[in-house]
């Protein structure tokens, strides 16, 4: 292999012992770094100077720096999501199994990634990808965890089963409540991923005084079971997601269970799929308003 296509093989990133390894002159690489011609990635390691520099170029340039480390949290899952809802540091965090200092643009946790948390992709040691979600909900802002954890239960990313396991190994982590809580909601918290959303949805605006599945009572019986119920308003929301509600006997079954929660004197709105997803300012606005004309 020849120092080009070592250079291909690691995004386009590379150290300058590297280079020498290939022959260049000690001299000409100290060259090439004072007049910028290789750039700074990150650590120890360069790109050339009108080379793209992404996160990949930045997780290489971690494994190449920081010896036995592997791409962690939000920098992990970036790696594995471009499209993750992420605002990406401008440090790589990678985790280490003892203590280390900082280096460029290089953030190491001392922590051990548990074999099956840890794999690799295109070369590069990283964290699993659900391992890698559940340390991001674990470390973001609130706000920003509530809304990563939508955008991946709506994408079916999240697994309830695999889940609880990922947060039963940080049950003692400072933030294993916050997991606990996504947990919860995987499990019996919502009927549906969507409703998972839509709760979540709720919480970023703040919407309170409301309960999930709950049974509304009329004559002493139990007459339906609201997607999502305010008992001071009288309100019942309806979520309806394609795969519960697509076919004639769930379609039955909903109009039946709308006209009791009518006859049990609640109000009821109704939400799709694309309401959910493609216009949650639609959603908070008619909760607001049905609110309001309860008070």
């Amino acid at each position: 292999m020849g120092f080009q296509s070592l250079m291909e093989s690691q995004a386009g990133v590379f150290t300058r012992a590297q280079a020498i390894r290939f022959g260049l002159d000690p001299h000409v690489a100290s060259r090439l770094i004072r007049d910028q011609t290789w750039v700074r990635v990150a650590g120890r390691a360069f790109a050339l100077n009108d080379s793209p520099v992404g996160v990949e170029q930045m997780a290489w340039a971690a494994t190449l720096s920081m010896a036995h480390s592997t791409v962690f949290g939000v920098s992990a899952l970036a790696l594995w999501r471009p499209d993750a809802p992420l605002r990406i540091p401008y440090l790589i965090q990678v985790a280490v199994p003892d203590p280390r200092r900082g280096q460029i643009r290089i953030a190491p946790r001392r922590t051990v990634v548990p074999p099956e948390e840890r794999t690799m992709r295109r070369g590069i040691p990283i964290q699993t990808q659900e391992a890698a979600l559940a340390d991001s909900l674990a470390t973001l802002a609130e706000p920003d965890a509530d809304r990563l954890f939508a955008w991946a239960v709506s994408r079916d990313l999240v697994d309830a089963r695999s889940f609880a396991a990922l947060v039963e190994r940080r049950k003692f982590s400072v933030n294993a409540p916050r997991l606990r809580r996504f947990a919860a909601m995987l499990r019996d918290g919502a009927a549906s991923k969507l409703e998972v959303v839509f709760h979540l949805l709720m919480k970023r605006h703040r919407i309170g005084g409301w309960k999930a599945n709950c049974p509304i009572r009329a004559a002493g019986r139990i007459v339906a079971v609201a997607d999502v119920f305010f008992e001071a308003a009288m309100l019942a929301l309806e979520i309806d997601g394609w795969a519960a509600h697509c076919s004639k006997k769930a379609f039955q079954r909903d109009r039946t269970r709308q006209n009791a929660l009518v006859q049990a004197g609640c109000r009821v709105l109704r939400f799709t799929y694309d309401d959910v997803m493609k216009r949650p300012d639609y959603c908070v606005d008619q909760i607001r308003r049905a609110l309001a004309l309860a008070e």
